[in-house]
């Protein structure tokens, strides 16, 4: 019996070095990835299933489960819609889901990551969301 929990897929360029919108955060930023957080009883196949068919084009993209910062410096800021807020992209995901045979998906949300190499600056750091209808989440190595 598999037990509810959350997965998180962070989905990025193959070049992030060429990203757009990597270009319009800041100098420092290293690359920016879309995150969509899978809550239910999925098994990993289920998972995989759900990144490689649906979240990720693997032409230009490449995903990861629940990664983590792992260089020395690196800094993870994930932004996330706050609870209670509208997520119409989560909502997407969710039915998409279970267009594709996995009714076991309880909710998803999207949300976006921005990487840098050492401390974001605070005016910076401001901008990547709008704190009354998100929150952000940072994490460093």
């Amino acid at each position: 019996m598999r037990q509810s929990m959350e997965t998180v897929v962070s989905v990025s360029p193959k070049d992030p070095k060429n990203s757009a919108r990597r270009k319009d955060v800041h100098p420092s930023c290293l690359g920016v990835s879309s995150l969509y957080r899978l809550e239910g009883s999925l098994s990993k196949s289920q998972i995989d299933k759900i990144a490689r068919e649906l979240l990720c084009d693997p032409v230009v993209e490449s995903f990861r489960l629940n990664d983590i910062p792992t260089s020395p410096g690196q800094v993870f800021v994930d932004v996330w819609y706050k609870p209670g807020v509208m997520d119409p992209a989560g909502a997407s995901v969710l039915k998409a889901v279970r267009d594709l045979g996995i009714p076991s998906l309880a909710r998803a949300s999207c949300g976006a990551r921005y990487v840098f190499d050492r401390e974001v600056p605070d005016s910076v750091s401001r901008e990547l969301l709008n704190p009354l209808i998100q929150e952000r989440k940072v994490r460093r190595a």
